[in-house]
């Protein structure tokens, strides 16, 4: 979507005139700069030059009025939001993109980009996913101009971003800015449900389960008030999880019980890929690895996105690896990494990556590679991902220590000293408890 800044700026590019001849005997360079990035709405003498000059024909962009404008698309994104719809979500963004559209109004540019934004946030797609980071790193500039509501959606949108992108160190930060501002605006039942079920997401990620649960039971309360079904079982998902990173199995498996007699109810299928997928990983913490890969089976027949298929792809791969069937291993490995190569995904997919090869050099199918697992422990340390730090510095000390190579096993094993620190909020040797 385009506010006048935009027409503007993208036209001056295509006639590849720059911001100092544009302005000439009509407005500073820095003016013109603040109109081009949205901080400045122009006068309308300043805008009318510049636009002659241009020569551009507005008849082109769409006159709408804002307001109405805002409030009667607010609904259909909320919805979209609400209920995951992916289909939906794609459709608005599609027709959002297709429109011309020039507000006048600053607040009106900001408060709808802002809710764009989100829905690009929320498509699994690279390319809305390079179109969220163009977005974040435009709000990045105009942060001082946004009003406090504004800074609220931009912080949590800023979130997600990062829970995508497995920053969730950063995700915290950007969620705690953006409550401290609470207390100074309204926000709607849904939005504060929305925003519990962040918290959650991130302390879960952190390995803070006991937050997770509290702020995941917090909005799923609200959205049980609101009857938005797949919000809820998002948050039952959310609060299972929590539970089996606390150990609490059978919890866990009444709450999965649950959670797919609310997806049968409302049609919810869409979501039985994901159940399948913990009820196996109980199954595996458990110890039945026979009773998980069912699970697993099950969930890889429901699954359509290769990201989430890969998941379970790992899942089997695990749980073959603890049966010691080499056999299966291989084929499962060879599975996932040509899923990736088909699909063209390699990065959005390099943990996989590096699962994939690691699980191949521990059964001795191809050779040890110490340079690949020094990659792939850096990989996980830069994406916060300290259990898999804290896995493969063991596993390489382990490998390492049979080759009889101790002083570079010494240095993995300390390397998983510190994930562990790490996954504890650890600072010093002297918490350790």
């Amino acid at each position: 979507m385009k506010n006048i800044g935009n027409i503007i700026k993208k036209e001056r590019i295509k006639q590849k005139i720059t911001q100092k001849e544009l302005a000439k005997d009509i407005c500073s360079t820095s003016y013109l700069s603040k109109i081009e990035s949205g901080k400045q709405i122009p006068q309308d003498e300043v805008k009318h030059a510049l636009i002659n000059r241009l020569q551009i024909n507005l008849e082109h962009y769409i006159d709408i009025d804002e307001e109405q404008f805002l409030k009667e698309n607010y609904p259909l994104i909320k919805n979209a939001i609400m209920n995951n719809d992916q289909i939906q979500i794609k459709k608005l963004l599609d027709y959002f993109k297709s429109m011309n559209l020039e507000f006048s109004n600053i607040e009106n540019f900001y408060t709808f980009n802002l809710r764009l934004l989100r829905l690009y946030l929320m498509i699994d797609e690279p390319m809305e996913m390079e179109n969220a980071v163009s977005l974040l790193n435009a709000f990045k500039t105009m942060e001082e101009s946004l009003n406090d509501r504004q800074k609220f959606f931009y912080y949590e949108n800023y979130s997600l971003y990062c829970i995508n992108t497995k920053q969730y160190q950063s995700a915290l930060t950007y969620l705690e800015k953006a409550g401290l501002l609470i207390s100074k605006i309204q926000l709607s039942v849904g939005e504060k449900a929305d925003y519990y079920y962040f918290l959650s997401t991130v302390y879960h990620k952190l390995h803070r389960t006991l937050n997770a649960i509290e702020y995941a039971e917090q909005a799923l309360k609200l959205f049980t008030e609101l009857k938005y079904p797949q919000q809820m079982v998002n948050c039952y998902i959310r609060i299972g999880l929590s539970h089996i990173q606390n150990g609490h199995y059978h919890y866990a498996l009444d709450i999965f019980d649950n959670c797919y007699n609310i997806c049968a109810e409302n049609n919810l299928k869409k979501n039985y890929g994901v159940i399948y997928q913990n009820l196996g990983y109980i199954y595996a913490l458990e110890g039945d690895s026979r009773g998980a890969i069912s699970y697993y089976r099950k969930s890889l027949a429901v699954k359509k996105c290769p990201l989430r298929i890969l998941i379970t792809i790992h899942s089997m791969v695990k749980e073959y690896s603890k049966l010691n069937s080499t056999t299966s291993v291989e084929t499962w490995c060879h599975k996932g990494l040509n899923l990736i190569k088909d699909h063209k995904i390699e990065k959005e997919a390099q943990e996989y990556v590096y699962h994939f090869h690691i699980y191949k050099m521990l059964h001795q199918l191809s050779d040890f590679d110490e340079a690949l697992f020094a990659e792939a422990i850096d990989f996980f340390n830069n994406t916060q991902n300290y259990k898999n730090v804290h896995k493969y510095a063991i596993l390489a000390g382990s490998l390492l220590s049979k080759r009889e190579e101790y002083k570079k096993a010494t240095e993995y094993y300390q390397k998983a000293t510190e994930a562990m620190y790490a996954m504890k909020n650890i600072k010093a040797w002297e918490d350790l408890s």
